[in-house]
């Protein structure tokens, strides 16, 4: 498994805590429609977007990314 997967099976498990806190807001999509990773020129794995954020709650806005953060994995 490389860095970039490491990284993103550790966000998954930190955005167990956030679907449980999704949840909670009765939501009618699943909570990856809202986010997508994006990679740069040279294929690694950079960041987190939003591109449908419309209708997600600021609370959960705020812990995506803070959840990316944390599950960055130590090279």
């Amino acid at each position: 498994m490389n860095y970039d997967e490491r990284w993103i099976d550790n966000f998954y498990e930190q955005a167990k805590a956030v679907q449980i806190e999704f949840d909670a807001f009765l939501k009618n999509r699943k909570l990856s429609d809202y986010y997508h990773f994006h990679r740069g020129e040279n294929g690694q794995l950079i960041s987190l977007h939003f591109p449908q954020a419309h209708g997600l709650p600021k609370e959960i806005e705020n812990a995506l990314p803070e959840a990316f953060i944390k599950s960055k994995p130590d090279r």
